[in-house]
């Protein structure tokens, strides 16, 4: 897959090969040698400052299957290999964001007190997972280096209820050459949730 990196600096464009199962976090602009980066919501740089110019992407295959060795060879045994991740993710109230996440389906699973409020609660919704633990101090989105992307499979429904209690949910937009729709959520904490449509 191509794409035209195009400077917001500069102006100046360039065509780069664009991985299929990587990110960019990084680009020297070839005009002014600027370093550009991600934007805050954006995963790399190609998400941010891109024209895809042909898009062939299939089911992204595992390394072995393409013909290239695991760098490391205990990790030919599954068991070997981490097998699952949960966010922990530190917020202010955490009352507050269960409330929020229960809105989205997830239902707590475990939580624990300290003295007279709740600090720490775990979350599942299917097959998707989250933990919270409270901590001091107000929310700050603009140092928030992290997004969650989550799948619904009826992203348009989902849309209308967060608006129909009041939260703020984004138009559902064209993600390519990620899925072909998505919405933008923030949570009371400032995190950043993309929810995509999954067929």
């Amino acid at each position: 897959m191509e794409a035209t990196v195009t400077c917001p600096l500069c102006g100046v464009a360039g065509v780069e090969s664009m991985p299929e199962n990587a990110c960019l976090y990084r680009y020297c602009c070839t005009g002014c040698g600027e370093t550009l980066r991600p934007k805050p919501c954006d995963c790399c740089v190609f998400c941010s400052v891109v024209a895809i110019h042909a898009v062939s992407v299939g089911p992204i295959e595992p390394a072995r299957s393409r013909g290239r060795a695991l760098r490391w060879p205990w990790m030919e045994q599954p068991e070997h290999r981490v097998s699952r991740l949960i966010p922990f993710v530190r917020v202010v109230n955490v009352e507050q964001s269960v409330a929020f996440y229960e809105h989205l389906g997830f239902e707590v699973q475990d939580t624990a007190m300290y003295k007279d409020h709740l600090s720490w609660a775990a979350m599942r919704s299917g097959d998707a997972e989250i933990m919270f633990e409270g901590t001091h101090g107000p929310p700050d989105p603009d140092h928030q280096r992290i997004l969650f992307y989550l799948y619904s499979h009826d992203l348009a429904v989902l849309r209308a209820h967060l608006l129909g209690v009041g939260i703020e949910a984004g138009p559902i937009e064209d993600g390519s050459p990620g899925p072909r729709e998505e919405m933008r959520v923030t949570d009371p904490d400032g995190y950043v949730l993309l929810i995509a449509q999954i067929d």
